[in-house]
């Protein structure tokens, strides 16, 4: 993102800002607009951001039910939850099929949602890159991700993290990161 700054930022899964403050080093004066469904979390992570010097429009709430607003830029590590995660996340699954027509159903992890509501968002022209588990790429639940991203031509590279080394000192996972653009 730092060899052409974008205006707009957008980290659809907040947290504590980590990814959001990166970007913002690489391009001062970018405006990050973030999601948090968490209060305690999005707490921690404005005070982070303060502490950088980032301003952000941090908001409290749901990414998936909030207003369409176009941006320049996404950067984002979704939430990695199956659909047993619970009723909530399956009544957004229908939703966004029914929405935008893809065949959304079964095993589909939110991060697909993440992924794919974050793309519709950018303006023709934007990037976005995605932290997600490398299996996406390969399983039959990552179909209507992979679907997506290739019928629309917004897949510009895939890059998977070596399972030798971990990404997540308290995790054990593979990581791919997804970078696309509109």
């Amino acid at each position: 993102i730092a060899e052409a700054c974008p205006a707009t930022l957008l980290d659809p899964a907040f947290g504590t800002g980590i990814l959001a403050r990166a970007v913002a080093a690489q391009c001062p004066g970018i405006a990050v607009t973030g999601w948090e469904v968490d209060p305690e979390i999005a707490a921690a992570g404005q005070a982070a951001c303060a502490a950088g010097g980032l301003v952000p429009d941090l908001r409290i709430g749901d990414f998936l039910a909030s207003p369409a607003e176009p941006v320049e830029a996404v950067i984002a590590n979704p939430p990695w939850l199956r659909p047993l995660a619970g009723n909530g996340l399956r009544a957004q699954i229908r939703a966004m099929a029914l929405r935008t027509g893809l065949p959304l159903q079964g095993a589909v992890n939110a991060y697909t949602l993440f992924v794919i509501e974050a793309c519709l968002r950018l303006r023709p022209g934007g990037r976005g890159a995605f932290l997600l588990p490398a299996e996406w790429a390969s399983a039959n639940s990552g179909a209507v991700l992979k679907d997506f991203l290739l019928s629309r031509g917004l897949l510009r590279r895939l890059v998977s993290v070596c399972n030798l080394r971990p990404v997540f000192a308290d995790a054990l996972t593979t990581a791919s990161l997804v970078l696309v653009e509109a």
